[in-house]
């Protein structure tokens, strides 16, 4: 079995078409070869990152778009 990971970064753009690809590979894994997912990676140190800014972590984390795309991910990780 292996663990899938997706990210969640400051581009909303990058993190959906990485959302997306991560959804096809489970679809083409099935279910019983998947132990589990990560979404998101290090996100407590996503401001000081190269690119990253200050802005980001401030939207990603007290703005909330963490814990809708959070949600969002898992709800559609119920309909897979």
């Amino acid at each position: 079995k292996i663990f899938v990971g997706t990210q969640i970064t400051c581009s909303e753009e990058d993190d959906e078409r990485d959302w997306a690809w991560t959804k096809e590979l489970m679809q083409m894994l099935g279910r019983e070869h998947i132990m589990g997912v990560s979404i998101g990676n290090e996100l407590e140190l996503l401001a000081s990152k190269k690119g990253s800014s200050e802005t980001c972590a401030t939207e990603l984390w007290e703005g909330g778009r963490l814990w809708r795309d959070f949600q969002s991910r898992v709800e559609e990780l119920g309909a897979l």
